[in-house]
């Protein structure tokens, strides 16, 4: 199994799961930078805890703020962890096109860092870190 994770300032519901898979949704920043994806329809992960709770709390902290601009109520912020079959893994990584991704953008890519496209199916969520 591989293991990976997902940081998100909120959950979002019927946006974050699109045909029974985990997807990135669209126009997010990143400390003000405009994050356009590989491809209309994947999710980005990491490989590593820090990371996914650094990028929760850069949307927290720095683009959304604490609170919901649409109901005032605090924001609950997590870490999604994913468990995937080594062998999906093997079939459903996509490194060329966050690679290029990155070329394009201008923005820096981390080691760990990882576009998947189509998303990830909901039954590998494993654990919600809150």
């Amino acid at each position: 199994m591989v293991t990976f994770y997902r940081g998100i300032p909120e959950w979002y519901p019927g946006k974050m799961v699109k045909e029974g898979k985990f997807v990135s949704p669209q126009g997010l920043k990143y400390y003000d930078i405009d994050l356009p994806q590989p491809s209309s329809k994947g999710i980005f992960v990491t490989d590593n805890m820090k990371g996914a709770v650094e990028y929760r709390n850069v949307h927290e902290y720095h683009n959304l703020g604490k609170y919901n601009s649409q109901t005032g109520k605090l924001k609950k912020p997590s870490v999604l962890e994913f468990e995937v079959p080594k062998s999906w893994w093997n079939r459903n990584k996509n490194q060329k096109s966050l690679q290029r991704y990155y070329d394009e953008t201008g923005v820096e890519g981390e080691l760990g860092e990882y576009w998947i496209e189509g998303g990830i199916p909901k039954e590998f969520l494993k654990k919600v870190h809150k």
